[in-house]
């Protein structure tokens, strides 16, 4: 740390949370590709809200591709992004940069600049609980940026912060070495230990992208009806009807 000259009073430094871990376990890429081909809100349903990100995190523009890799995960004070800088240089192709900034809003974490380098160097995406700016010029070079907003102010690069540590991303607990996934329905993590299971939940069912891929759906909801008046007959409804 540069001491000024004359500070007139004691800096106080943390003595924690300086910490570079780049020893973690990755899943293979193959598995990795497998969530792909699954649709977002069914990987949803089967990691369940505990590891589904808060809406409040969307795609930094429209249309957005579907973002998919292993986190490496960043743990920053508000406002400062020294180690964002530094994991772009550190990930390694196909991971996604997590990046717990507390939610903060006053500054951004980084800009056009960084994830071009990011994208050249195979990074698959970004994901941040903060904001994030330049979104035209990354849009552009069309690398997936997930953010809690815009903000132009940029903030200091002084520290502390950690990389490859467990963060709190959009209220979801990420590890490093987990796998995200993430388009314009939202960004879901899948814990590394429970990726087989959730391929095999995900594999048996259909993607529906258009009307002809739903031959049963008013069959299938007739019965749904049924179930829900009677729950709603047991929680003793009231109907009042137009006379």
């Amino acid at each position: 740390m540069i001491e000024p000259k004359d500070p007139g009073w004691k800096q106080i430094y943390p003595e924690i949370g300086l910490k570079i871990n780049l020893d973690f376990e990755r899943p293979s890429k193959e598995k990795v590709e497998r969530f792909r081909d699954f649709f977002v809100p069914d990987i949803s349903d089967w990691v369940g809200q505990l590891y589904s990100m808060d809406s409040s995190i969307k795609p930094g523009y429209k249309p957005m591709k579907k973002v998919v890799g292993t986190a490496f995960t960043v743990k920053i004070p508000p406002g400062d992004n020294l180690m964002v800088k530094k994991a772009l240089t550190l990930a390694e192709p196909g991971d996604v940069i997590v990046v717990d900034a507390r939610g903060q809003s006053s500054y951004c974490c980084g800009g056009g600049g960084m994830l071009l380098i990011a994208k050249r160097r195979g990074i698959s995406g970004l994901v941040v609980d903060g904001p994030y700016r330049d979104m035209s010029q990354i849009q552009s070079f069309d690398f997936p940026v997930f953010s809690k907003g815009v903000q132009p102010a940029t903030g200091p690069k002084r520290g502390p912060g950690e990389i490859g540590v467990p963060v709190n991303c959009g209220g979801v607990i990420v590890h490093p070495g987990d796998i995200i996934v993430g388009d314009e329905d939202g960004l879901c993590c899948v814990p590394q230990q429970y990726a087989d299971r959730i391929i095999a939940k995900c594999e048996n069912i259909p993607i529906k992208e258009n009307e002809d891929d739903w031959p049963d759906v008013v069959e299938k909801n007739k019965e749904k009806d049924a179930y829900y008046d009677r729950v709603l007959e047991n929680r003793g409804v009231e109907i009042i009807r137009k006379k």
